[in-house]
């Protein structure tokens, strides 16, 4: 139940802050974002990079992104075992600021949840009509949330329920330089 209120707050939130939009600046087409959201890569927090054009001087973008990632992995090495499975939704908030003509500025906060999910059956068909390996997917053990990590036996991490919670929020800095454009260096 949680979760619903987490989801009208921020569909609510994004009504909220459309409407100061104008109608011309709604529709931006940009370079489409690739990023690996393993929990595993994710647990580091790393800066993504951010591919977005200079905006006017002194203007401030707001964006809203939605990203779901469904994953399955097993690795066995000596008595070493990592296995993941399960599927990650992520609903990102961002306030960017053009500084200057090369520095832009800008906050993100996400609310990452990570459960079984929803998205197995449509993979498990769309693997099972191209003839594409599963990977480890069946039928069996659809919309299952397993994280194991063991190492010489013992238990490091053991993950069987679904969770979420506010992610890490990010503050970045991102400088272009005018003699070469086509760079960006980011904090």
């Amino acid at each position: 139940m949680m979760t619903f209120k987490y989801l009208i707050f921020f569909i609510l939130l994004n009504i909220f802050i459309s409407s100061w939009a104008t109608a011309a600046n709604t529709i931006e087409t940009n370079t489409i974002s690739v990023f690996n959201n393993s929990p595993i890569v994710n647990l580091f927090g790393l800066a993504r990079p951010d591919y977005s054009t200079h905006k006017p001087l002194r203007s401030l973008t707001l964006r809203a992104q939605y990203e779901l990632t469904n994953y399955i992995s097993s690795t066995a090495k000596n008595a070493d075992v990592f296995f993941i499975d399960g599927e990650t939704l992520s609903l990102r908030h961002s306030i960017q600021y053009q500084y200057s003509s090369n520095l832009q500025l800008s906050v993100s906060i996400p609310w990452i949840k990570h459960s079984g999910g929803n998205a197995d059956q449509f993979i498990y068909n769309f693997h099972d009509l191209l003839q594409l390996p599963q990977n480890g997917r069946t039928e069996a053990n659809e919309d299952d949330i397993r994280w194991r990590l063991i190492h010489k036996g013992q238990t490091l991490l053991s993950v069987n329920d679904k969770q979420s919670a506010w992610g890490d929020t990010s503050i970045t800095a991102q400088l272009t330089p005018a003699t070469n454009p086509s760079v960006r260096w980011t904090l």
